[in-house]
């Protein structure tokens, strides 16, 4: 009977409650928690397989340019750079223009035969001055 008495009384109702309340409480901060850490869990996964992604994207790169270095150290890849990213000629080679009668008029179309004649006579310095002969 005691004990029925005591369990009404209105302290320890509340007391009961406080404590049912501060449990809930740190049971939210625990899962609060948990739940940052898992999404930090997740940005930080994703930004490792981009930075892998990025990694594999430098090291293809990395080897493309050990190739064109490779290739730029002989005579031969040289000559082929510079006519590529310069049209140059050598001595006794013509050029050929291509161009599209659609998206120019026949002015446009008409080539220069002075700028081959200068192309000409710069080629063979250039080459000297980079091959060092």
């Amino acid at each position: 009977m005691r004990e029925l008495e005591q369990r009404r009384h209105p302290m320890y109702i509340l007391s009961l409650r406080l404590f049912t309340i501060a449990i809930l409480l740190i049971a939210f901060a625990l899962v609060h928690g948990v739940w940052s850490i898992y999404h930090k869990e997740q940005e930080t996964w994703s930004g490792r397989m981009e930075a892998e992604r990025q990694l594999a994207t430098m090291k293809q790169r990395e080897i493309a340019l050990h190739s064109d270095i490779v290739r730029l150290q002989s005579a031969d890849g040289m000559e082929a750079a510079l006519r590529e990213q310069f049209d140059m000629v050598k001595e006794g080679e013509g050029v050929i223009v291509v161009v599209d009668r659609d998206k120019t008029s026949p002015q446009q179309g008409a080539v220069n035969t002075g700028t081959t004649n200068m192309w000409k006579r710069m080629v063979p310095s250039m080459i000297l001055h980079l091959f060092g002969q």
